[in-house]
């Protein structure tokens, strides 16, 4: 009974997700580390997780601290990690994780399916074509422990033989990626989509072969290599947990909004010659969003009136850092283009 009650509380802490941002928000960039992807995992994240030790203790810290799950419940994870994830890939990975940042395996596992078990996640996300033509991609990242994620977290560049392969922004101990770009190929960042119950996702995690959703971004990224097949990919493979796909490109039109139920897609949305824009939340397009959290509405209003002159500072200045898409839950603002490389990430705790 104490582990629902503190897992139900857990499961509504995204509701402060319309309180505004307290205090000064001075932005500041993410640290970068640049990795050869070819380069063995232990010798790619050695250099980058030691600087995250101290305060990924913290959160873990602070995690326990709100979420007091019984370690029996930790335990069963960890025994379905290895008995029982298909991906065992990233099992091995978690279990580099847990090595250097001296972290209990069993709890850093569970971390890596937080999107899963987790029902309060909010972003923004927009796409656009700006009066060059050039398509520029921006992402608001909304989550609890806003402080401690911004504390460990950072950009990867991955490099293949010797060249730029694609970029991400990360946190130290997640094998998943939710907003990244392969220069001149794509670029992608996710939304919560909230469709389904937790247990839902829990019986398609343990008896389905679905993916969680997040693991899908850094496996295109390594895999695929143009915009129409990524947004193929992402169209038809089956995930754990129903997802926005938010997918640009280098072309005039390459701009598409997937709303994703787990082994279908409800709708996409792309870019036309009438619609330079896209904006999406948290909600699907075709029913208004819910009064206690109207986010969707003033952005799509800001984008209308600065119109296609907006560059990717004015996209941060004008629109991703106002109330409500910016608030007190925003950890992290992320600007994309596909077709110069740009890729700018701007933490604000």
């Amino acid at each position: 009974m104490k582990f629902v009650f503190f897992l139900s509380a857990f499961l509504v802490l995204g509701s402060s997700i319309m309180i505004p941002h307290i205090g000064p928000a001075t932005g500041k960039p993410l640290p970068i580390y640049n990795v050869d992807i070819d380069a063995p995992l232990r010798d790619q994240w050695a250099p980058i997780l030691k600087d995250f030790k101290a305060p990924f203790a913290k959160f873990i810290h602070d995690f326990r601290a709100i979420l007091p799950l019984p370690d029996s419940f930790y335990s069963f994870v960890g025994k379905y990690a290895k008995h029982g994830f298909k991906f065992q890939r990233y099992v091995e990975e978690i279990e580099i994780f847990s090595e250097l940042l001296e972290a209990d395996f069993n709890i850093l596992f569970t971390l890596n399916l937080l999107y899963e078990i987790q029902s309060g996640k909010a972003c923004t996300s927009i796409v656009f074509r700006d009066e060059n033509g050039r398509i520029i991609h921006g992402r608001n990242w909304d989550f609890e422990f806003w402080s401690e994620l911004a504390h460990i977290s950072f950009q990867i560049n991955y490099h293949k033989n010797g060249q730029l392969f694609y970029q991400a922004q990360a946190i130290a101990g997640a094998v998943f990626f939710f907003t990244a770009q392969k220069p001149g190929k794509f670029a992608v960042s996710i939304n919560a989509r909230h469709t389904k119950t937790f247990l839902t996702n829990i019986y398609e995690l343990l008896f389905t072969n679905n993916v969680p959703a997040l693991y899908l971004v850094r496996e295109f990224m390594e895999t695929v290599d143009t915009y129409d097949e990524v947004v193929l990919k992402f169209k038809t493979t089956p995930t754990v947990d129903p997802v926005y796909y938010i997918v640009s490109g280098p072309g005039l039109y390459d701009g598409t909004i997937i709303e994703k139920d787990r082994d279908f897609v409800k709708q996409s949305f792309i870019l036309t010659d009438e619609t330079w824009f896209l904006v999406q939340t948290n909600y699907d397009r075709d029913i208004p969003d819910p009064k206690h959290d109207e986010r969707r509405t003033p952005a799509e209003q800001r984008m209308t009136q600065y119109g296609q002159s907006l560059t990717e500072q004015g996209l941060l200045d004008d629109v991703l850092s106002i109330f409500p898409n910016f608030n007190i839950a925003t950890i992290s603002s992320t600007l994309m283009s596909t077709q110069t490389g740009y890729f700018n990430n701007t933490v604000w705790y």
